[in-house]
This record gives C-alpha cells, sequence and structure tokens, in this order.
C-alpha cells in the first residue's frame, strides 16, 4: 500500500499516484504486465504517478526509460538494470534510426533513455535486444546533465505538488498528468 517495486526498483506511491486497477493498495493476485510511471527526485528517490494492469506477463516485450548510467559500449544502466545493447536498433532523440556507435557517442552520464521491445531477465535484473532511443533533444539534456555533474546551476527541472488557492482554476477541474 506504500510502494511497488518492478525491475528492482521500489517507487513510493503517492495521493496523487493513479492507480485504477488497485495494485498499490491490493497487490497482485497472479503474474501479470504492468506500467508503472513516475519520476526521480534529485536525491534519486523514485515515486510513482500511475500504476496499471497491461495484460498477460510476457518478459519478451518489456520496457524502461530513466537515466543512463555506467555507460560502456555495448553495455550500459537504466536505474540499475543492465542493458545489452548488442542485437538492438537505435534512435537518436527524433526517431530517426542511428548506429550503435552514434548512440554511444551522444549520450552521458544522465542522458534520458528509453528500451522497448526488449527481453526481460529477472534473474540478472537484464534486458537485452529491443529498440533504445535518447529520450529528449540532446541540447537541453546535456547542458543539464553535464551542469549538475560540474556543480553548475541547470535551468530546467521537473517536480511534483499539489496546486490549491480560493476558487478552482477550470483548467485543472478534470485533473492534470
Amino acid at each position: 500500500g506504500e510502494s511497488v517495486t518492478i525491475m528492482q526498483n521500489t517507487l513510493v506511491l503517492t495521493a496523487q499516484t493513479r492507480d485504477e486497477d488497485g495494485i498499490g493498495a491490493g497487490g497482485l493476485a497472479e503474474e501479470i504486465q504492468v506500467e508503472v510511471r513516475g519520476f526521480m527526485d534529485l536525491d534519486g528517490n523514485l515515486y510513482a504517478t500511475r500504476v496499471r494492469e497491461r495484460g498477460d506477463a510476457d518478459l519478451t516485450e518489456t520496457e524502461a526509460r530513466g537515466p543512463a548510467s555506467n555507460i560502456a559500449d555495448p553495455n550500459f544502466e537504466i536505474l540499475g538494470i543492465a542493458i545489452d545493447s548488442s542485437f538492438s536498433a537505435f534512435q537518436d532523440a527524433f526517431g530517426m534510426p542511428i548506429t550503435a556507435e552514434e548512440f554511444f557517442a551522444l549520450i552521458v552520464e544522465g542522458t534520458p533513455v528509453s528500451i522497448e521491445d526488449a527481453t526481460y531477465d529477472p534473474v540478472n535484473n537484464s534486458m537485452v535486444g529491443g529498440v533504445i532511443a535518447i529520450e529528449d533533444e540532446m541540447d537541453d539534456t546535456t547542458s543539464s546533465t553535464q551542469a549538475a555533474t560540474k556543480g553548475g546551476v541547470s535551468p530546467f527541472g521537473q517536480g511534483i505538488g499539489t496546486i490549491t488557492g480560493i476558487q478552482p482554476d477550470a483548467i485543472f477541474s478534470s485533473s492534470f498528468e
């Protein structure tokens, strides 16, 4: 009822977490595919913004998104998940195909990346194959990552919060994401 763990990553559930399937409150009665969306704060804590069922469990159709780390071509990690890109296709931030060499030349520690349609090995917490993509335009991501790495100040950020006021704002009347 307080967290959900997926691919050895534990995400905290909050009052703002969307969980229409009741996974956070009731757990899982059987193995199913689960989608968890969330964010990481500056301290590396993970928070779930949405949890939902996605059908039958299929370890050959998995995905992960997050900052790249421990980069050593052809391997790297996303949120502690070991990625072997030896048999993957690659895309740049605009969805255009690129080579493995171009991909590894473009990413630095912290670059947002994704892997889709990969095979997940829960024993080794690793993924192989699939399509690996850079998630954001490199100008913003690289500037932000390099500024943070070098102790500078980044003009980019994200967060979660609660909006309150005297009169309800029509823009948030149907919730927001």
